[in-house]
């Protein structure tokens, strides 16, 4: 309940967490279940605004996209991690935000999967699919950032993540995209 900044461009990573962990944005909506592979997904509306233009446009253009994951609560994110850590805690660190440091809590970070690969999620084999080449190209027109590119673990502190977008403004994601930067590089240096 409590109010907070506007915290879109908050970067937030390996050594950055959010201010608050109980930290939930306002104006979390559901994203419609065409969109998705499962229901209850939720971004803040003008990612999902956005993130809906994105997958129509995607659609007319011959290439199904969909939601996998969206907005994730510190509780989710302490599961998903405590879990990654039993399996194997030596890659753990690098493949999955730590509770209160994940972009997901933000509302603003959306993990995608498509047609070509029967809509698995989180998966590496996305990678080069036609979906993630269309998303690489054009992601950015709807305000989106891949925020774990190929050859940038040393930038991000984390493995390359081709599924994992996040929402920035169209503004923001135009000036990231023409400076080659990620998205930890660039808010930075804002």
């Amino acid at each position: 309940k409590k109010e907070y900044e506007d915290m879109l461009l908050l970067n937030i990573g390996q050594n950055t967490s959010l201010p608050d962990i109980t930290y939930i944005p306002k104006n979390l909506t559901e994203i419609s279940s065409s969109l998705s592979t499962k229901r209850g997904i939720c971004l803040i509306k003008k990612t999902a605004d956005n993130f809906e233009n994105m997958i129509k446009q995607a659609k007319e253009d011959g290439y199904t996209i969909k939601a996998s994951s969206g907005f994730r609560s510190y509780e989710y994110q302490k599961t998903l991690f405590s879990n990654a850590i039993k399996d194997d805690e030596e890659n753990a660190v690098i493949s999955i935000a730590k509770p209160g440091y994940s972009e997901h809590q933000l509302g603003t970070a959306i993990d995608l999967t498509g047609s070509s690969i029967n809509y698995d999620s989180a998966v590496s084999i996305f990678d080069k699919t036609p979906e993630d080449t269309w998303l690489k190209n054009n992601a950015y027109l709807y305000g989106f950032i891949q925020s774990y590119p190929y050859d940038k673990e040393n930038i991000t502190g984390y493995k390359s993540e081709p599924w994992h977008y996040r929402y920035v403004g169209i503004e923001k994601a135009k000036e990231i995209t023409n400076s080659k930067q990620t998205i930890t590089e660039f808010l930075k240096n804002e």
